[in-house]
């Protein structure tokens, strides 16, 4: 599988750091009620890591960047693509903080922010910041701090963060256009979000000037947990708005991605009209089907809820990806033979893949 570029950066930093790790000085700190090692790394050997991560993005073959430039405190990339205005300032909002008039800083150890600040900028210079080792789970974790170079999202930021914009007609601006939402929301999304059935989290203080964006885009959809700094939106509320095709379209991070994709499975209304299957027609799905297909069917099995019985296949968290691909297999070969789409009848519970239409 192809590794992203957020990946090939952390694993790089984070190889290195094993092996000189216990060479370095350190500092007991606490985040939260969690205990890590902080270790300040010298500028030469901050250049060192630079030069390898240099040589090898600089191999990479790929169109994404015009120019991978290797200074000796920075790497400076230029890409060939910019994610739209609407993505970058959610990104900011979300993960970002001002740097002077044009630049914007993230700090962050996650591969898939790393991705989507690469995705979003096409300036944008890497720094090493720090080393931090996890004293509960011995983790280490290399910490990069990326500028930006955007003037048009800076100002845009700054206004913000200093209360100096228009909100309700930046609002206005948002709801009136669904692409712009969705983009908007990808961008939070991808910066600080993550995602379950329910609810899409943001982390973030109740004073911080996204906290009221959102809560006058989704209103009493959303519940803010005061202890954790943890603001939850409904799904319910983004389905309503119709962009949960959009935000699969515009989200970087492939499992944010899929978790979107898992909850438009789950809850879209799945309409089949009669089918009227012939002799001739089994047999030619049965052709099309391989002993792993036959396989697949003999998983489901029938549960009866008064007059109503559906199909299911219970899976659990290690083979749960595993079975949807059965199913999938199963389904998109069947579909060949009757010119319908029938994945969409496939909706994920708790600890089953289920098929409520009856036919």
């Amino acid at each position: 599988m192809k590794q992203s570029m957020g990946n090939i950066i952390a694993n790089l930093l984070e190889n290195y750091g094993s092996n000189y790790l216990n060479k370095w000085k350190s500092r007991e700190h606490l985040l939260g009620r969690r205990k890590f090692l902080v270790y300040n790394v010298d500028e030469q050997i901050k250049s060192e890591i630079l030069f390898l991560l240099y040589k090898e993005l600089h191999n990479i073959k790929t169109t994404t960047f015009k120019e991978v430039k290797f200074l000796s405190k920075c790497l400076v990339i230029r890409s060939t693509h910019e994610a739209p205005l609407w993505y970058r300032l959610g990104l900011a909002l979300s993960d970002g903080s001002v740097l002077g008039k044009s630049n914007i800083i993230f700090s962050t150890s996650k591969p898939h922010t790393i991705d989507a600040v690469m995705y979003g900028f096409s300036y944008i210079k890497i720094y090493v910041a720090r080393y931090m080792l996890s004293i509960k789970t011995n983790k280490i974790i290399p910490v990069i701090n990326i500028v930006v170079k955007d003037p048009d999202t800076a100002l845009l930021l700054r206004r913000i963060k200093e209360n100096k914009l228009d909100t309700d007609q930046f609002i206005d601006a948002l709801v009136n256009d669904r692409m712009a939402l969705a983009q908007f929301l990808a961008g939070i999304i991808d910066g600080d979000g993550s995602i379950d059935c329910d609810n899409i989290r943001i982390c973030i203080d109740k004073r911080d000037p996204l906290y009221t964006i959102l809560q006058k885009i989704f209103r009493n959809n959303l519940v803010y947990d005061e202890k954790r700094y943890m603001l939850r939106i409904k799904t319910r509320a983004v389905r309503e708005l119709s962009i949960l095709e959009e935000l699969i379209n515009n989200i970087v991070s492939e499992h944010k991605k899929t978790m979107i994709k898992r909850i438009l499975r789950k809850r879209k209304r799945f309409v089949l009209n009669n089918i009227t299957l012939t002799n001739y027609k089994i047999k030619e799905i049965l052709d099309k089907l391989d002993n792993d297909d036959l396989k697949t069917l003999t998983l489901f099995k029938f549960r009866k809820k008064q007059k109503y019985t559906y199909a299911y296949i219970s899976f659990n968290k290690k083979n749960k990806n595993y079975i949807f691909s059965l199913i999938n297999k199963l389904l998109y070969k069947i579909e060949s033979v009757l010119f319908l789409n029938l994945l969409d009848s496939v909706k994920e519970g708790n600890r089953e893949y289920v098929i409520y239409n009856k036919e």
